[in-house]
């Protein structure tokens, strides 16, 4: 029970931390379009947020857990 608890915490903690780490990666490095502005000049109430991630939740996930899973053989062995 002791290593489910420290995989489960360290996994949400690894998986949280490299979400935020890719979302501001990912604001950090954007640039916009300046064409795109210039052609919404007829001001509408339609918002657009940009493009999907480059960093899929997945890929965010699997490392995660890869680095969750190796926590507790390293802090288990107490």
């Amino acid at each position: 029970m002791k290593k489910y608890a420290i995989f489960i915490l360290s996994f949400l903690f690894l998986f949280t931390l490299l979400h935020i780490s890719a979302g501001l990666l990912l604001t950090a490095t954007y640039t916009p379009n300046p064409t795109n502005a210039q052609l919404s000049l007829p001001l509408t109430q339609e918002v657009t947020f940009g493009d999907q991630s480059q960093i899929p939740t997945l890929l965010i996930a699997t490392v995660a857990a890869t680095l969750a899973y190796l926590v507790p053989t390293k802090w288990g062995k107490n």
